[in-house]
């Protein structure tokens, strides 16, 4: 059988039965675009996925925390090591590779009251001047405090954050 035969053949089954033809031509039609729509919507959450880890420090960061207490013999003891600026200025100077050391101090709470005696707890994360370059974050509104302010103990106004806080809680 000749190739033009084999097509002549086919044409003619697909014209007798143009029903058949038509609905298969759709369902691969339809599994085709399933496929690429699939493949559009897995790439996509990837790169969201992948940009929400660059804002967070990139896939080359490694994180060191502090522990404040261990169990001895069945006891929660705390500890007294901890890790401070000093330390951070050690791995700058002796790794060159590392781009930034970032230090950063969790522990500051306070309690917000407004007039109507509704409260909040706000927290307060304690960080280096260069914290908003080495995490590539972009102020809205504000800023970060520099080494200028830390080296000369300028006086800081909170009053605009203390004021969006009771915003919250009324």
């Amino acid at each position: 059988m000749k190739v033009r035969d084999a097509i002549t053949t086919g044409i003619s089954h697909l014209a007798q039965n143009r029903l058949r033809a038509g609905l298969s031509i759709l369902g691969i039609l339809i599994g085709v675009a399933s496929v690429l729509c699939m493949m559009a919507i897995g790439d996509g959450a990837k790169q969201l996925v992948a940009d929400q880890v660059d804002k967070l420090g990139g896939a080359n960061q490694f994180q060191f925390t502090t522990r404040y207490s261990i169990t001895r013999r069945g006891r929660r003891v705390r500890t007294k090591e901890r890790f401070n600026l000093g330390d951070a200025h050690a791995i700058e100077a002796v790794c060159p590779g590392v781009l930034y050391v970032l230090p950063k101090n969790e522990r500051y709470r306070m309690l917000v009251t407004n007039h109507q005696g509704r409260e909040t707890r706000a927290f307060l994360e304690g960080v280096t001047a260069d914290y908003a370059t080495g995490m590539r974050w972009h102020i809205q509104e504000g800023r970060f405090l520099t080494e200028n302010d830390t080296e000369h103990r300028l006086p800081i106004g909170v009053e605009r954050a203390l004021q969006h806080i009771s915003l919250l809680l009324c």
